[in-house]
């Protein structure tokens, strides 16, 4: 796998029309929680075939689009129904969820 480094300086910047107040922003710091707060600001890079990775940039917070033929998805469908395969089985209902024997459960189960 081909890493692609990108100076600070190749980054297009464009700021937040909405970024957190900072006294809000002090408040959130103090007791944060995961996926109740969010950053002002995300990155995204571009990657196509020709190019590779191209285009980086730093832009405001907002929803990610993603092609639905994307292979993350088609992988979440397979990790999912292999969960469930998991979980429902009579040894797996009989006992405690241990989340540590995930890894290898996985690996061992039947193609879906």
């Amino acid at each position: 796998m081909n890493l692609t480094h990108f100076p600070s300086s190749e980054f297009s910047i464009e700021t937040s029309n909405r970024p957190v107040a900072d006294g809000d922003r002090h408040q959130i710091l103090s007791k944060p929680g995961f996926g109740k707060y969010f950053t002002d600001h995300m990155v995204a890079i571009d990657w196509t075939l020709d190019k590779g990775w191209h285009a980086p940039r730093i832009i405001p917070y907002g929803p990610l689009i993603l092609n639905p033929a994307s292979l993350v998805l088609h992988i979440t469908v397979k990790l999912f129904l292999r969960v469930s395969k998991l979980i429902n089985t009579p040894m797996a209902r009989s006992g405690p969820f241990e989340p540590n024997s995930m890894p290898h459960a996985l690996r061992n189960l039947q193609s879906v």
